[in-house]
């Protein structure tokens, strides 16, 4: 099982990262991009996104089982 201080994602990494921001502009539009950018810069409503009900779906299709990857 992964440390939890290291399973949080910083949000600074994700705007250093080349490869998921060469797949935001390539994928989103720009209205898109901003909202995106506009929810993972509040911490609450990130939260509330990963909880969603979709989010849990994707979860569970990405890993195969639940969202925190058990089957």
């Amino acid at each position: 099982m992964l440390n939890n201080e290291k399973s949080k994602m910083n949000l600074e990494d994700v705007k250093t990262n080349d490869s998921l921001q060469d797949f935001i502009n390539e994928n989103l539009t720009e209205s898109q991009t901003e909202k995106l950018k506009a929810v993972l810069s509040d911490e609450n409503k990130t939260k509330e996104l990963l909880n969603s009900d979709l989010a849990k779906q994707l979860f569970k299709k990405l890993t195969g089982g639940d969202s925190n990857g058990r089957p």
